[in-house]
């Protein structure tokens, strides 16, 4: 299946849930442009699902691996619902244009303790949509080269890839 379907069958899927907020059309791709992104830097093969994720992440590369991407175009903070920290690990990334996964980049990265940690705040919406969330701002993030160390990565053996909010580069 291809994106822009698997796009759209989480977007029809979601709109009808109480439990999600409502999504506009290019939410679904926003995300799932991050989630290819994340793949991508991680070099590993990722078949999205088109059913939502309901776990509250979309990798699992075994014990305190579990990670939840969260893309935005205008990413000033790491927002993650209370009471729905599932990850071991958030990331947060950014899109620049198309919500395709040539135009992300990461912004960093934040553990679950540190997302437990982090303040809550109800945010304002335009649909009227609000529930509390753990607010990080994204100065406040970890720099992704500690998150690919993390990882158990070399840099060094990775494909240029923009890893920074500056556009700076892990070679």
């Amino acid at each position: 299946m291809k994106s822009d379907e698997v796009a759209r069958v989480r977007h029809d899927t979601n709109k009808f849930s109480s439990t999600n907020k409502p999504l506009d059309n290019e939410a679904e791709a926003l995300g799932l442009a991050g989630e290819l992104a994340m793949a991508n830097l991680l070099r590993i093969v990722h078949r999205p699902q088109s059913a939502a994720p309901t776990r509250g992440y979309q990798f699992n590369l075994g014990p305190n691996k579990r990670i939840k991407v969260v893309t935005s175009k205008n990413p000033l903070s790491l927002l993650v619902k209370e009471g729905k920290v599932t990850a071991d690990v958030y990331v947060l990334a950014r899109c620049v244009g198309d919500p395709v996964a040539e135009n992300v980049d990461f912004v960093g990265w934040a553990s679950a303790k540190e997302v437990r940690s982090a303040p809550t705040l109800i945010p304002t919406s335009k649909g009227g949509y609000t529930q509390p969330a753990h607010k990080i701002p994204a100065a406040d993030l970890g720099d992704m080269t500690y998150f690919m160390h993390g990882m158990g990565m070399n840099p060094d053996e990775l494909n240029r890839f923009p890893l920074s909010k500056n556009g700076g580069y892990i070679v």
